[in-house]
């Protein structure tokens, strides 16, 4: 019965995915829908994150990404890979949870996600132990995801120097 109710689930959520990027049919105006997963690894964190309140800067460069678009005015959605480029500020609570880009309130941080077409955000992420929800804009249109980290360049009692991070958001607009 396990097994049945995760294919139920899976089957639902992806029929709900089907239906969320199903291309428009002729003539009608629909929504701008785009998604992306990746994963990365910060640059060099200055200063590094401990046990302590701090605050930062930091550097993110995708190893691995993917993206998809339907934009209203296409008739197929694009799919393909890409890149992404960030930057931005943080301020550490304690190792693992904190903010970047003024999170919950402000989306200062930028990221350019770049493939067959090259897209700008602004973005804030919320983190608690490592677990992130970011929210923020990509070309205008609002947009959500959540976001992983893991030390690994030092540790939480002598300070984090790098993290990796994976995560997937999506964003959709008029």
């Amino acid at each position: 019965m396990k097994g049945l109710r995760l294919f139920t689930a899976v089957g639902t959520i992806l029929a709900a995915g089907t239906i969320a990027f199903s291309p428009m049919t002729a003539g009608a105006v629909g929504p701008d829908v785009d998604g992306v997963v990746f994963a990365g690894a910060t640059g060099s964190l200055s200063p590094a994150i401990g046990l302590l309140p701090v605050n930062g800067t930091y550097t993110f460069s995708s190893s691995v990404c993917a993206a998809v678009s339907n934009d209203a005015a296409d008739t197929l959605p694009e799919a393909g890979l890409c890149t992404i480029s960030a930057n931005g500020t943080y301020a550490s609570i304690s190792c693992g949870t904190g903010t970047t880009g003024g999170a919950p309130l402000a989306h200062t941080d930028a990221a350019v996600i770049a493939g067959s077409e090259t897209v700008n955000a602004s973005y804030g992420i919320v983190f608690l132990a490592g677990v992130g929800v970011l929210e923020g804009t990509v070309d205008g249109n609002v947009a959500a995801g959540v976001v992983d980290i893991l030390p690994t360049g030092g540790d939480c009692v002598n300070g984090v120097t790098q993290f990796t991070a994976a995560g997937a958001a999506a964003g959709a607009g008029a």
